[in-house]
């Protein structure tokens, strides 16, 4: 498994985790923050209707429904 949950703060690279859970803690904990996987946007704090810092899990979740919406999306134009 790699390192694909990039995390970002006002545009910086902060951090790379392993897991959408992990993800979700810094972007609660950084309040503004940006995650990424594989690239693509995921998880945007303050901009949800959820917070990461509320809920990691509820967070990681809709992280994880984003992003295999992604990779089939990237599947299906390959078809």
């Amino acid at each position: 498994m790699g390192l694909n949950w990039k995390c970002f703060e006002r545009g910086e690279f902060i951090a790379s985790t392993q897991s959408p859970v992990t993800a979700a803690a810094v972007a609660g904990m950084s309040g503004g923050g940006v995650v990424k996987f594989n690239g693509r946007i995921v998880w945007r704090e303050g901009k949800e209707a959820l917070m990461a810092g509320d809920s990691w899990d509820g967070a990681a979740e809709i992280m994880l429904e984003r992003a295999r919406a992604h990779q089939l999306e990237r599947l299906n134009r390959y078809r």
